[in-house]
């Protein structure tokens, strides 16, 4: 979605495109978690997290819908927005977030993902 369609919108209607992507961004999360044959496997502990930095006004809509709904942190290890997962030990978890990036960057939010090992 462009900017001026997104501009045009109630702030209902706003909210309900974040909250349709949000859903879809969790959906694709969990089926490419279970669509991984890593699944189960552990390689130690990452802190992994999804660096959401568009500009755009739906990539800073979302953003704040982010925030509001999952734990979003300012300038954590580099990354300006970041999306945090915490630390996990499946490999599945990393497969499945990149999942998700490759969902929210079809629909037009820049984002990739990130870690760092314990």
């Amino acid at each position: 979605m462009n900017d001026e369609t997104f501009a045009a919108l109630t702030p209902a209607q706003k909210r309900a495109v974040c909250a349709e992507l949000y859903a879809g961004a969790a959906r694709a999360l969990r089926e490419g978690m279970e669509a991984s044959d890593r699944r189960g496997k552990s390689s130690g502990s990452a802190f992994l997290w999804v660096s959401l930095y568009g500009k755009s006004k739906v990539e800073r809509a979302f953003r704040t819908f982010v925030k509001s709904n999952a734990r979003m942190i300012k300038n954590y290890r580099g990354t300006p927005n970041a999306w945090y997962f915490g630390s996990q030990n499946d490999v599945s978890y990393w497969d499945g977030l990149n999942a998700m990036c490759k969902y929210l960057t079809s629909q037009g939010i820049n984002s990739y993902t990130c870690d760092a090992w314990d």
